[in-house]
């Protein structure tokens, strides 16, 4: 976007809904389009991280902050001197303004160092996983399916779909989990060739998936629409 006013306005958007999907308030068509679409870029999945993060320690920091009002509740008086002595301890005013001065300073370093480790935290998109899956084979009721275990500390499982002999410009797929429900979606995939196989890769968050037996329905491009043509099944063990 060459606007730059435009894009800031953008931004903003982008911040108010990843707010509102860390709290919950989005609907539950809203949500499952925002962790199909929103979250398939690896950026807008850090922006996601980060704020988690973020609200997590903020929301620490809070309660530590109500803690400590409900300790110098009815006892306010004494809390004040207190803190008079503590922050002026010493007779001579140029000697509290110096130590004054040190204790902002102080404060706004350990700030900085807390969220430069909560941004850097963020901003590691994990390691990824792959897994090569084989069109149709047994099903969830039927025979021995394949079994997929992702290490810890992996971010992001990328699912390497063995195409058929359909020669498609594109695809899409859904992911669904052991109630049917959809995980992840997507359309306009494009398939790539990996070791002289023809592969369609799909990146899915680690974090949208639990233990659970899952179907990916693979659709390809027919005269405009998408028409289904296999799915692969798999059981995450961990």
């Amino acid at each position: 976007m060459t606007d730059s006013a435009s894009y800031e306005e953008l931004l903003i958007l982008e911040d108010e809904l990843v707010d509102q999907y860390i709290h919950g308030q989005l609907s539950e068509p809203d949500r499952v389009s925002f962790e199909s679409y929103f979250l398939r870029s690896p950026d807008r999945r850090e922006k996601v991280r980060f704020a988690r993060a973020l609200n997590k320690y903020v929301g620490l920091t809070a309660n530590e902050q109500q803690a400590r009002a409900s300790e110098t509740k009815g006892n306010r008086l004494p809390f004040v001197k207190a803190l008079r002595f503590s922050v002026r301890p010493f007779q001579n005013p140029i000697l509290n303004y110096a130590l004054a001065a040190g204790l902002v300073v102080m404060v706004v370093g350990v700030s900085w160092l807390v969220l430069r480790s909560l941004r850097a935290t963020a901003n590691d998109p994990g390691k990824i996983f792959a897994v090569m899956l084989t069109p149709g084979g047994a099903t969830r009721g039927d025979g021995d399916i394949q079994v997929v275990s992702v290490p810890p500390g992996i971010g992001t499982v990328r699912l390497q779909l063995l195409l058929p002999t359909n020669q498609a410009s594109d695809y899409s797929v859904r992911l669904l989990a052991g109630d049917g429900n959809i995980v992840w979606q997507g359309k306009g995939l494009k398939p790539t060739d990996l070791s002289g196989k023809r592969l369609l890769e799909v990146d899915v968050p680690t974090e949208l998936l639990k233990r659970d037996t899952y179907r990916l329905k693979l659709g390809a491009r027919s005269s405009g629409s998408y028409e289904e043509i296999t799915s692969y099944n798999f059981r995450l063990a961990n």
